[in-house]
């Protein structure tokens, strides 16, 4: 699973993240911003990519509403969450399980680094 911290701190204030919500009656969404209470709620029951993109999308949300930044549009909100989501896990930035297993697997095939005897050469 991708490490979702359990707070989140921005311009002097912290936001709990609450990471195994059960989805309500509103269909489509996946996570929710509160400022009122101070948290940022994800939704369980996603693939770990869709949690991984709900919970960029709204520290996206938290950016622009502390930064009065004037996103208007909620389709542009997702589309740019989204491009951050996939430019951090492209690059390394953040590591999904699968990306961690698949790390693992790659290292277990290297040899491990030692001295070869001039026999072992042979």
């Amino acid at each position: 699973m991708m490490y979702i911290p359990r707070k989140l701190k921005f311009m002097g204030h912290t936001y709990s993240v609450v990471n195994d919500i059960e989805q309500t009656v509103a269909a489509g969404d996946y996570a929710q911003l509160d400022h009122v209470a101070h948290e940022v709620r994800i939704y369980k029951n996603m693939h770990e990519d869709q949690r991984g993109e709900s919970f960029v999308h709204e520290m996206v949300h938290l950016i622009c509403d502390k930064l009065a930044i004037d996103f208007p549009e909620e389709d542009n909100v997702v589309r740019f969450g989204s491009g951050l989501y996939a430019l951090m896990k492209d690059n390394g930035i953040i590591k999904t399980e699968e990306d961690k297993t698949r790390e693992k697997t790659e290292r277990k095939k290297k040899k491990p680094m030692g001295f070869e005897t001039k026999e072992a050469k042979k």
